[in-house]
């Protein structure tokens, strides 16, 4: 059906095998959370002081958005440090939800 040199064999073959590589991984990688934070290391895995933390640290943050990051910076302001961590609930926009996953990400001293 295709008359295809040795060459081209190859380069089929070659690109076929890296397809399957990067669908296998990426299937392994969805299915194990675990193992990707191992392969692919995540500034998220480092904690950082909430009193102490930036405009462009909480931007770093996947799950606050500018406006939201603004607030807390906004919410240190005007009350001073975090006295614990709950108090970030205090802030508007922070629900159940986003405060879990700040938890992983924040701390306060």
């Amino acid at each position: 059906m295709f008359a295809l040199s040795n060459e081209e064999k190859q380069a089929a073959l070659f690109l076929a095998a890296v397809i399957i590589v990067g669908v296998t991984l990426n299937f392994v990688l969805k299915l194990n959370q675990d193992f990707k934070k191992t392969v692919f290391p995540s500034q998220e895995q480092v904690k950082i002081d909430l009193n102490k933390a930036s405009l462009a640290d909480f931007s770093s943050c996947r799950c606050l958005s500018q406006h939201l990051s603004e607030n807390i910076i906004s919410y240190r302001q005007e009350h001073g440090d975090f006295s614990s961590f709950e108090e970030l609930k205090k802030v508007k926009g922070i629900g159940d939800v986003r405060y879990e996953k700040l938890k992983k990400v924040f701390f306060v001293r």
